[in-house]
């Protein structure tokens, strides 16, 4: 009925509001820096990148990885500040982004859009598959990464959410990833990572025989964290300094 529609939606806004970190032994949320709640309105600062598995334990995992530009606007390093990693519904796991994306000052939310696009059918709900995630989710939270080029919305072209992987943009991805890495030292280069366990994945990334990219192929490889990392710094080099 009409009001039970209307309750679902006041459910799904309050999703956003009230938000604060509860500290938990078990938590999946790993934080290293909290949002700086004092600047509020320095555009830009955070990115927010997702990578999306799936929800049973022998899945790929799925990864929320926070992204601080702050410093960049001196000549310093962008920092990683806090990680999602775990298995979740997809559905879930992009509104827990919005939730930490909000909670980071209204940060920019990247969803890389594979995965969501052919998994469509895991965010029907009672049979009802009348809206795609992305634009449920932009009724809500605005400051969604659309790779629509900006003349086309204006001409009405409805926005594509998500940064598409494929081929071409795989390889921009790691090349951006490789420079960032050899520049440390220079203004901006480099970037500083607080994730152990990112580090190993970037340590056994590897482009394979048939030209794609990937961790070497083994029992617990994964490749969920360092793809969050990719997505947010390549981002980050596209967008205007905070």
């Amino acid at each position: 009925t009409i009001a039970d529609m209307r309750r679902d939606l006041s459910r799904r806004g309050m999703i956003l509001s009230d938000l604060k970190f509860d500290p938990r032994r078990n938590g999946r949320l790993a934080v290293w820096e909290y949002p700086d709640q004092s600047d509020r309105h320095t555009h830009l600062r955070y990115i927010v990148s997702v990578d999306a598995g799936g929800r049973s334990a022998s899945s790929d995992y799925s990864c929320i990885c926070v992204l601080d530009r702050y410093w960049m606007q001196f000549g310093e390093q962008a920092a990683v500040v806090a990680e999602w990693h775990g298995h979740t519904d997809l559905d879930i796991l992009a509104w827990n982004a919005a939730q930490i994306a909000h909670w980071y000052n209204h940060a920019l939310l990247v969803f890389e859009s594979n995965t969501f696009e052919s998994r469509e059918d895991l965010f029907n709900k009672d049979g009802d598959n009348s809206e795609f995630i992305f634009s449920e989710i932009a009724r809500y939270y605005d400051n969604l990464y659309s790779r629509t080029p900006k003349d086309k919305l204006v001409e009405g072209v409805p926005p594509r959410y998500g940064f598409h992987t494929n081929r071409a943009t795989k390889t921009m991805l790691v090349s951006n990833y490789i420079a960032t890495l050899r520049e440390v030292g220079s203004a901006g280069g480099g970037y500083i990572e607080r994730s152990e366990e990112t580090i190993n994945e970037a340590l056994i990334y590897e482009k394979r025989k048939d030209g794609s990219f990937g961790n070497i192929v083994g029992k617990g490889n994964h490749d969920d964290r360092i793809m969050t990392r990719m997505i947010a710094l390549l981002i980050s080099q596209e967008i205007p300094l905070p």
